[in-house]
């Protein structure tokens, strides 16, 4: 099997295994809020900044909580669209066309984007979470660490490689018109 096929071979898998990512992200989201009540304990033990419990949290807090969740997820899952159809694009044997870097493009784009609403969301969530709580023990927690900062390089990357794919096609096409 030549290199050719086995670029083919992995995007295939690759698209597959976007496909199941695209699908699981938002699905656990609302597994994650439809159980809450066992999670949010947890993460309130595990932040101790982050008083959370349940008797003061109403159900309309919950849903809000759940569509700010569903809202950043779904940012992340159209990022993770354009990646699978830059897989698709791969199996046709298009590796570096407008169109894939275009796709890599978003996806890098969506990655940083991704990373910078990190800390908004979680004080949102917090902030959401804690407005029924008495006084004294409302919260807001902007969590930016690490993870973030890792997406942050890993989208630059991915954003700088596209400048560069963008910027060799273009000189492929002045060198096609002097020939």
């Amino acid at each position: 099997m030549n290199n050719i096929a086995r670029i083919k071979t992995i995007s295939r898998l690759m698209e597959h295994f976007c496909l199941i990512v695209m699908i699981a992200l938002p699905m656990w989201v609302i597994w994650f809020w439809t159980n809450a009540d066992q999670y949010l304990a947890e993460l309130s033990f595990a932040r101790e900044s982050l008083l959370l419990d349940m008797q003061y949290i109403e159900l309309y807090q919950l849903v809000l909580a759940g569509g700010l969740s569903m809202l950043s997820i779904l940012v992340l899952v159209y990022g993770i669209s354009h990646l699978r159809r830059l897989f698709v694009l791969f199996q046709q044997g298009e590796f570096f066309s407008e169109h894939s870097a275009r796709h890599l493009h978003i996806f890098g784009l969506t990655l940083f984007i991704s990373a910078l609403l990190k800390p908004v969301v979680s004080a949102a969530l917090s902030l959401i979470l804690t407005m029924g709580n008495p006084p004294g023990q409302k919260s807001v927690v902007v969590e930016f660490g690490s993870r973030e900062i890792s997406m942050i390089f890993i989208a630059g990357t991915i954003l700088v490689i596209t400048w560069i794919l963008r910027e060799g096609q273009k000189l492929a096409a002045e060198n096609a018109e002097f020939v």
